[in-house]
């Protein structure tokens, strides 16, 4: 019995003693006691402890560490993580290991790997080789490991870092590989690709590249001795790098994912049309002398030493302090620089075709009243005061006709032309003919900002849009806060705050007299100021909504006199679908001491603006104009503007034009555009942005339908409708056109309970036989 308990007792001796293990390495043995100090006497680690079986996640990181033995014990560990210590070798790992980390070590060779391991980091370590890599395998970084080969890859593998060795060859990519970056090897080739969204291989001696697949998004291979590239780019690349590749002739087209291009140290002389969304472009050091039009979205420019000496347009968002041009930030069209904004051309004449032949035949006058337009690419632009236009155009096929004009049939069909590098098409004249009997003035005013103690002027315009001459009489009533200085025209009568003018206009006259008032020291800041003109035919005017114009503004200390401004600064959308205008007005003024013989204004345009709907409003100095590829043009060549010093009031002037948004426009969307205001060969002058929303109205009008009322709005639940007809069906619906409510009907009156509807705006549509009427609602809590 004695013997038996002494046997009993010897073999839990020696079962403790096996428990109990000594760690080698004291700064491991340290960091045990911070992980597991339960398990932990000294640098002896009690291997049967809970703590060391159920441990998940161990990071022993920059600890000094040369030496983990001991790490095996812990058999349920899933995620080490060793990097930055001093290890030369690893020990068995445990088998359930997911995430092993062991990059910046000095280790030589790697144990077999763990048949669990999904992400191997072992970078910056004179391995030489690599084991056979498990097949559940997702990430392998193995930068800087002095591999000449890797070993084959396993199917299941995302990503693969293999920087900075090497490499003369890769092995087959597996169908799952999304993510290469081989840059800094010997490679001469790849294989064949996979659908990777990422692949960097620089500083690489290939010459070519494989077929790319379509899902790429980034694709950077500089440097590399690559002679060209694909035919065409992966739809959804978003970022090109094919910098320092000097053999590089040429880029393939792009579509407006991409976001950023590298092609610095190329042999490229021309770049195709860019990106819509482009955010960066480097193109230095490179045989590049013209840049195309440039989208608003381009925020970084790089192209110093190359013959690029002049900017295209001028984007919105193009941050010029961070950019490096490499010459002064001026516009093509403006310096006169051998990089017009386009080189081919349609020229021709517009013309009233007096027989309706649709041939200008001779004596028959110009007709300036028009827009000429090729499609596509929304280029368009106006005749001269001669008839003549030059339409700026790319090399390319477009159809050119004129815009449809109001109260004139077009004489002329539609023309395809087809232009060639550097050709001019011309004698493409565009006939209209009026119809007859028509009468029909608009008005615009534009007034100059007003200050106490100072003149400023008042732009007055009439236009004949009818196709009859007429007797006009013109009256403008101006604000008792302001008193009469004088005009270009003097008036028929001027007595207190109105004067009046008679004047004869032919069909297409414009009438434009500057009008200038003076606000006296007395007249406080802010105090509004309002404005009225007025214009009548001799004969009933076709349209007497546009025969009265207003201006309403304020007395102010000081105003910005290069400015851009937006009517209205918020557009509801119901507004927006139904393709109301914004109009913009580019005030300038020449602050110079001499003065300014032209002045250009460039406006690269906002997508979010249908370019095909641009109209000219008003302008206080003859000029031409012109759109190419959303970016608008105003030149006025010659003005003589003087300058402000020798004649302040005659020193300013300015140009109106409108615009639609895009219908695809939605609610808290916001659109800003700014102008470049060119005064002779000097720096533009770039005006803050001129911003409008798409907002929800805090009213809403009256049903703008006879016969039909809908009532509250806004309202807080119950709405009433009251129709002439007989209403047959109701919808309700969201603004986005999803539908919310539908239902039957056969009344002149429904009353309908919405208070389910959370607070916004919605649309009720109507429907009696098949006519439909559509109001906005505005739903409060």
């Amino acid at each position: 019995m004695k013997k038996t308990l002494a046997l009993v007792a010897l073999t839990a001796t020696c079962a403790a003693s096996e428990a109990q293990y000594a760690i080698p390495d004291p700064a491991f043995a340290a960091k045990l006691q911070q992980i597991v100090p339960n398990a932990m006497s000294g640098n002896v680690l009690d291997t049967t402890h809970a703590d060391v079986l159920t441990l998940n996640d161990m990071a022993v990181n920059n600890a000094g560490i040369s030496d983990l033995d001991g790490i095996q014990y812990f058999a349920a560990l899933t995620s080490l993580k060793c990097h930055y210590n001093s290890l030369t070798s690893l020990p068995d790992l445990p088998e359930n290991l997911e995430v092993l980390w062991c990059f910046v070590n000095n280790l030589s060779a790697l144990p077999s790997l763990p048949p669990s391991l999904q992400w191997l980091d072992c970078k910056s370590n004179p391995l030489g080789a690599l084991p056979t890599l498990p097949a559940s395998l997702e990430q392998l970084t193995c930068d800087q490991n002095g591999l000449t080969s890797l070993p084959p890859l396993p199917s299941s593998l995302e990503k693969l870092y293999c920087r900075d060795n090497d490499l003369t060859s890769l092995p087959t990519l597996p169908a799952s590989l999304r993510d290469l970056r081989c840059y800094n090897n010997q490679l001469t080739a790849l294989p064949a690709l996979p659908q990777l969204n990422f692949l960097y291989c620089g500083n690489n001696p290939m010459q070519s590249l494989p077929p790319l697949p379509t899902s790429l998004g980034t694709l950077h291979c500089m440097p590399n001795s690559l002679t060209g590239l694909p035919a065409s780019l992966p739809p959804l690349l978003s970022s090109l790098a094919i910098g320092q590749n000097p053999l590089i002739t040429s880029l393939p087209p792009h579509n407006d994912q991409l976001l950023e291009l590298f092609a610095q140290e190329t042999s490229i002389s021309s770049l195709p049309p860019l990106s819509a969304n482009l955010e960066k472009l480097h193109i230095s050091l490179t045989n590049i002398t013209c840049l195309p039009s440039l989208p608003n979205t381009l925020n970084r420019l790089y192209c110093e030493n190359t013959g690029v000496t002049c900017l295209p347009n001028f984007p919105t968002s193009l941050d010029t302090a961070n950019s490096e041009l490499g010459f002064e930030a001026v516009d093509c069209n403006v310096n006169s620089a051998p990089c017009p904004l386009a080189d081919e051309a349609i020229t021709g004449s517009v013309f009233l075709d007096d027989d309706g032949d649709g041939i200008m035949d001779p004596g028959e006058a110009p007709f300036v009243n028009a827009v000429v337009e090729a499609q596509p690419g929304d280029l368009l632009t106006a005749p001269d005061l001669n008839g003549n236009y030059v339409l700026r155009a790319d090399s390319a096929t477009f159809t050119l006709d004129g815009m449809p004009v109001l109260y004139h049939m077009k004489t002329t069909p539609a023309v395809v032309v087809s232009l060639g590098p550097l050709e001019i098409d011309s004698l493409n004249d565009i006939g209209y003919q009026p119809i007859p009997g028509i009468y029909d003035l608009v008005v615009d005013i534009q007034a100059e900002g007003a200050r106490p103690g100072f003149t400023n002027n008042l732009y007055l315009h009439v236009h004949n849009i009818g196709t009859e001459a007429t007797t006009a009489t013109i009256d403008l009533a101006f604000d008792i806060d302001q008193s009469w200085v004088g005009s270009t025209e003097t008036p028929d009568l001027q007595l207190g705050n109105n004067a009046s003018w008679t004047t004869l206009m032919e069909p297409g006259d414009a009438w434009h007299v500057q009008a200038t008032l003076y606000t006296a020291l007395s007249v406080p800041l802010g105090t509004p100021l309002d404005h009225t003109l007025n214009a009548v035919p001799q004969q009933p005017d076709s349209t007497m909504a546009n025969n009265t114009a207003s201006s309403n503004t304020v007395v102010v200390g000081s105003f910005d006199p290069n400015d851009k401004r937006v009517e209205p600064t918020e557009i509801s959308l119901f507004e927006v679908q139904a393709g109301e205008f914004v109009e913009y007005t580019i005030r300038f003024q020449n602050t110079g001491t001499a003065p300014a013989l032209r002045v250009v204004i460039t406006d690269t345009l906002s997508t979010d603006l249908e370019w095909a709907s641009m109209e000219y409003v008003s302008g206080s100095h003859d000029n031409t104009w012109y759109l190419h590829n959303g970016a608008l043009h105003f030149t006025h060549d010659p003005i003589f503007l003087p300058d402000s010093t020798s004649n302040e009031p005659d020193s300013h002037g300015y140009v109106k034009f409108r615009m639609r948004p895009q219908s695809s426009l939605m609610v808290a969307e916001s659109i800003e555009n700014v102008a470049n205001i060119h005064f002779d060969f000097n720096e533009p002058v770039i005006t803050e942005p001129a911003v409008f929303e798409v907002a929800l109205p805090t009213t809403i009008s009256p049903v703008a339908h006879a016969g039909v009322q809908l009532f509250p709005n806004p309202s807080n639940g119950r709405v009433t409708i009251i129709s002439d007809d007989t209403i047959e069906r109701i919808e309700v619906l969201q603004l986005d056109g999803r539908l919310l409510r539908s239902s039957s009907a056969n009344s002149k009156r429904i009353d309908l309970d919405l208070s389910e509807l959370v607070a916004g705006l919605y649309v009720v549509s109507l429907y009696s036989g098949t006519d439909r009427v559509r109001s906005e609602l505005l739903m409060r809590d």
